[in-house]
């Protein structure tokens, strides 16, 4: 269920960034990662949030926006 709900995050990241993004398919795989990415930076900061799927798509909104931005400069796309 995880993986779903960090894909479904990665294509929501895809449509924040708008511009930015790398395809459905590329989005989906930067969603899965930045879940992983979004927890380190929520703990950083020491912010919790619910070991649920809405806690588990905040997260991974998250990182896959931090993910896509960060890829964006690294690419010259932003």
């Amino acid at each position: 269920m995880w993986i779903i709900v960090s894909g479904f995050a990665g294509w929501l990241a895809g449509k924040i960034m708008k511009g930015t993004g790398y395809g459905i398919f590329w989005n989906i795989i930067l969603g899965i990662i930045g879940g992983y990415l979004g927890k380190i930076i929520l703990n950083a900061l020491q912010i919790s949030t619910a070991n649920n799927n809405v806690g588990i798509l905040i997260t991974s909104v998250i990182g896959a926006v931090a993910l896509i931005f960060i890829s964006g400069i690294i690419s010259g796309k932003r």
